[in-house]
């Protein structure tokens, strides 16, 4: 049966219109999942794939073989510097991935047309020829960003299994051997009817390899979020007895302060009247006992060893460490909670204060209403990067531990964390109600 022009251009189209969104689709897989530094407005990415978009259109124009060459070694490359990742380590996988795309390209064309020859099943019928080296050549693109995530991307140490790994590259093994098969079959007897029930089926393998490497990817973002969240309740643990053998030693600490002041009183009454100078020996004894002592800021125990603790380390960082928490009760929450709240929350603004020219951390806890209300603000000398509204690390552009810690303790009592930075000052707020 001899086809129709305006059904070829249609079937040419769709064609076309497969390829470019299969490209797409690898090229922001790639670079979204091997580690990103880079967290800006959609905006900004809707407009660099468009344009990315525009270049595989004029590429099919201009029928240059260096311009495509060009086009998809250079592509990656801007597209992860100016919307991913800046760092060099991510401009040479970008580069490496844009050569793998022209190699997987080339080498589809020459094993389709091997196999072509071979069989000789695709004499009768170039339509259907084309949709076959098409979607072969898509699948191949598919497996080659699979195995270069592996390669390149983020992937935690143990996160996932080789089996897994194996099992995400059957399908595409299995849907080549299915694209021949059908190809073959519906080249011997070409019709409009039997070509667009191939390129039905063609998409629908297409889609159903996203959707499994959908399926596979949360997978692996699971077992990564378990072993994130083991190891943040090891920290937590950790942190708790931390402060609970601090507790220990501040009563130790205490006692021994308090029999060696009633021991100083009793030796500078006998001393006063025969030598002054010892008078001034004892004061400076009596000085040193109450560095030794626990500074009291508020009635919670756990809280009050905490911010003794901080205000310690932040003497020692030579920063400014101002606090007013009197007045509060916090009897509501757990004391690992309250752990975890504090601590992180502290521990944030030093590190962060500690890098600025002038260093300085204001700490506030007031019970307004119903609601206890925690302030921390603290000189920082970059803006952070959010994502979603959650903040993320400087240090490996993943979201930020400790005030992701803190906001699971605070939501599991109703309350809400927000932050905001403007002029050198960082600030965090925490609303929890009682």
């Amino acid at each position: 049966m001899e086809m129709t022009q305006e059904f070829m251009i249609f079937i040419n189209m769709v064609i076309a219109i497969s390829d470019y969104a299969v490209l797409i689709y690898a090229m922001y897989q790639f670079l979204n999942k091997t580690g990103r530094n880079l967290y800006l407005p959609k905006g900004y990415y809707i407009l660099g794939f468009s344009l990315y978009m525009a270049a595989l259109l004029l590429s099919a124009v201009i029928r240059s073989d260096l311009y495509g060459c060009l086009m998809l070694t250079v592509s990656p490359v801007a597209l992860g510097y100016f919307l991913f990742n800046r760092t060099g380590q991510h401009i040479i996988y970008n580069l490496v991935y844009g050569c793998s795309i022209i190699a997987v390209q080339i080498f589809s064309i020459v094993a389709f047309q091997w196999y072509a020859a071979k069989t000789g099943n695709f004499v009768s019928s170039a339509i259907v020829y084309s949709c076959a080296l098409m979607t072969f050549k898509q699948l191949m693109e598919l497996l080659n960003l699979k195995l270069f995530v592996w390669i390149f991307g983020r992937r935690k140490e143990g996160s996932v299994r080789w089996q897994q790994i194996l099992n995400s590259f059957i399908l595409p093994v299995f849907s080549v051997v299915f694209l021949l098969s059908m190809s073959a079959y519906v080249a011997l007897l070409p019709t409009e009817e039997g070509i667009i029930t191939l390129i039905v089926n063609l998409v629908c393998i297409l889609l159903l390899n996203i959707y499994v490497s959908y399926i596979f990817d949360n997978i692996v973002k699971k077992n990564e979020l378990e072993n994130e969240l083991n190891l943040i309740r090891q920290k937590e643990t950790m942190q708790y007895r931390y402060y609970e053998e601090l507790e220990k030693k501040y009563l130790k600490t205490r006692k021994v302060v308090h029999d060696m002041r009633n021991h100083l009183i009793a030796i500078e009454q006998l001393y006063q009247e025969k030598d002054g100078g010892s008078v001034s020996y004892m004061q400076d004894m009596h000085r040193m006992l109450n560095e030794l002592g626990q500074n009291y800021y508020t009635e919670n125990r756990v809280l009050n060893i905490i911010l003794n603790d901080k205000a310690q380390l932040a003497e020692s960082l030579g920063i400014t460490f101002e606090i007013r928490a009197a007045g509060t009760d916090l009897t509501f929450m757990k004391e690992m909670d309250i752990t975890t709240v504090f601590a992180n929350l502290m521990d944030n603004a030093l590190e962060a204060a500690s890098e600025a020219e002038e260093k300085w951390v204001v700490f506030r806890m007031d019970q307004i209403r119903d609601f206890v209300v925690i302030n921390v603000r603290n000189a920082a000398v970059d803006p952070p990067v959010s994502r979603n509204g959650r903040l993320i690390s400087a240090k490996d552009g993943k979201e930020g531990i400790g005030l992701q810690n803190v906001n699971r303790a605070v939501q599991a009592y109703d309350g809400t964390l927000t932050f905001h930075y403007e002029d050198g000052v960082f600030e965090v707020n925490v609303m929890i109600p009682v």
